[in-house]
């Protein structure tokens, strides 16, 4: 049961998250929208300082406040958003969601997770490694094929005609498995190797975020001057540079102040330049008619990449032994390091894209400058 409701819940984070940067994109001129993703983006991170402290001290009381504080939070906003957003509705929206689309893309990605999960205990060679991997090709090569022919698929390939739809995507998806395996690092090393308690965990977490919030806004202004490209590529390689730091700095004696503080500042800073630079430059390569698909899109770039990089730190830290765990935190540092570098190299692929265009023209004419 507590499964089947974490599934639920699941997808209605999916359809929300796409959902309310569509209607906050359509409810903004396009020389505004940056700004207003970055605010939205400010707001999340807010957010994300707020819970894993929350969330420690609700576990503390039972585990199930966890999910039962989502109960009125979620009534509230669903009054909220009856009385206060404004609908739209595409013309051209087919009635049935691509179903079958959408399950052979959970089963290629829950496949590809669990090998590299499961790697070194089942052997990189072994059948069954063998089989998942294979099985993972097999259902996203039909996935793919699928999707170029339905008529409303869960993955509209059209759109990655845009260059800088599909570099910003390329970025997006790198830069959050740097981003999701560094979040889980941190919680790790803070909580089995400094030996601090979830709710202290949390707090001391929380200024990455916080630095993410301040830096979201000036980051946008910062795009309008530099472009997309380069104020995501600068943040991506301060995100790269927190990990070099914990990986020189971070020991096995808690030192949070001079090891542990820096790096998240730091990267905080990364994020905030990131991600609504990357959302905006998704949603400025495209018509508006299809900000709403585009936001999907990119949420599911986004959900993968953390997932992923979830699951590459999950392999990399492996199970070790005492003397072992440090040097084990010092390459999962190293491939956080490789990602965030990756991901700066595609974003300087973005190219400068032409702000005035992006709301009159459609999906096989879109245009941008590079």
């Amino acid at each position: 049961w507590l499964i089947g409701a974490r599934v639920l819940q699941a997808a209605g984070g999916a359809v929300l998250m796409p959902t309310s940067l569509a209607i906050l994109l359509a409810e903004f001129p396009a020389r505004q929208r940056g700004i207003a993703v970055a605010i939205w983006s400010a707001t999340g991170a807010v957010a994300a300082a707020a819970g894993p402290p929350i969330g420690g001290l609700l576990v503390q009381a039972s585990w199930r406040w966890v999910f039962l504080v989502n109960l009125p939070i979620g009534l509230v906003t669903a009054v909220l958003a009856a009385r206060v957003l404004s609908e739209s509705r595409d013309p051209e929206g087919k009635r049935f969601p691509d179903l079958a689309g959408a399950a052979m893309l959970v089963l290629a990605s829950t496949a590809l997770m669990l090998a590299i999960v499961q790697g070194q205990s089942w052997g990189w060679t072994s059948i069954r490694m063998i089989g998942l991997i294979a099985g993972s090709v097999v259902l996203a090569a039909g996935f793919l094929y699928w999707s170029s022919r339905h008529p409303a698929p869960v993955l509209e390939l059209a759109l990655f005609r845009a260059r800088g739809f599909r570099a910003a995507n390329i970025s997006g998806t790198l830069f959050f498995a740097a981003f999701g395996a560094m979040l889980l690092a941190s919680v790790l090393f803070l909580t089995r190797v400094w030996r601090v308690d979830i709710v202290t965990a949390g707090l001391e977490i929380a200024p990455g975020p916080i630095t993410a919030a301040a830096f979201a806004v000036p980051g946008s202004l910062l795009s309008r001057r530099f472009g997309e490209r380069t104020v995501a590529a600068a943040g991506s390689l301060l995100f790269a540079l927190a990990g070099i730091w914990w990986l020189g700095a971070a020991g096995l004696q808690p030192h949070y102040a001079t090891e542990f503080l820096p790096g998240w500042i730091i990267g905080g800073a990364g994020v905030g330049l990131v991600i609504p630079t990357l959302a905006s430059a998704t949603a400025a390569s495209l018509p508006a008619s299809r900000f709403a698909t585009g936001s999907a899109v990119y949420g599911m770039t986004r959900q993968f990449g953390i997932a992923l990089g979830i699951a590459i730190l999950i392999a990399v830290l492996g199970t070790p032994r005492a003397a072992d765990v440090l040097p084990a935190f010092r390459t999962g540092w190293a491939v956080i390091v490789g990602l965030a570098l990756a991901s700066a190299i595609a974003a300087t692929t973005i190219g400068r894209i032409r702000i005035e265009a992006v709301d009159t023209v459609t999906v096989p004419e879109l245009k941008e400058a590079v």
